[in-house]
């Protein structure tokens, strides 16, 4: 299993090859290849009136490949409103926070274990 932050992220992933991987992800929803639980939020009131611990995930796998990502994120969360009463969503990142942003790829290996 590997785990990364976004510091990791900005260090070993090109824009290129993220669209790449969307793009076969994509494709492999189409032919059942591939399968995705999209964005699941949980909110937790804080103890500030209004504000909310919100914790996001989602999670993919692409058979063929034997990859399988999750990716966790938080932050807090405020939706006050404007000066003419209109709501407006205030998020504040989580920083440090062991749930910021992690994304864990699964090696063949494990993949295929699960798979059987």
């Amino acid at each position: 299993m590997l785990l990364i932050d976004n510091a990791v992220v900005e260090q070993v992933l090109t824009m290129e090859g993220c669209i790449e991987s969307q793009e076969e992800a994509l494709k492999g929803l189409l032919t059942g290849d591939a399968i995705n639980r999209p964005r699941f939020d949980l909110y937790v009131p804080t103890g500030r009136p209004g504000a909310f611990f919100r914790s996001g995930n989602m999670e993919g796998a692409i058979a063929s490949t034997g990859i399988y990502a999750i990716r966790l994120k938080s932050d807090v969360i405020t939706w006050p409103r404007d000066e003419e009463g209109r709501w407006t969503e205030d998020k504040y990142c989580v920083a440090p926070a062991p749930t910021a942003a992690w994304c864990c790829c699964s090696p063949a290996a494990t993949a295929s274990r699960w798979r059987s």
